[in-house]
């Protein structure tokens, strides 16, 4: 174990602590989400914020059919398209992703 280690404070894990749990677990390797939460979540951010899919869409910069499917869980999400959410939205990528506050 690296030095200082043993001696540092756990916290919960990460998005990504998740993710590589799930693959060693079913020994693939993919990682996945659920789609269809997540983008429940992306949704009601882009609400809460009073935008339409074609305003955050266009501060993106994709189309926004590709907000639209992302909202309805039938297209998933770039690390770099939830990392913009992430800073424009003022949250996580384990929101995002998982659902964690």
């Amino acid at each position: 174990m690296a030095k200082g280690i043993e001696n540092r404070a756990r916290s919960p894990p990460s998005v990504f602590d998740f993710a590589t749990s799930k693959i060693q677990k079913h020994g693939g390797t993919k990682m996945y989400y659920d789609l269809v939460e997540s983008g429940k979540r992306i949704k009601a951010l882009r609400r809460k914020h009073g935008l339409t899919q074609e305003q955050l869409a266009e501060q993106l910069g994709v189309a926004a059919n590709t907000i639209a499917r992302i909202e309805n869980g039938n297209r998933g999400i770039s690390i770099d398209l939830a990392i913009e959410l992430v800073v424009r939205f003022d949250t996580t990528l384990d929101y995002i992703f998982l659902g964690r506050e």
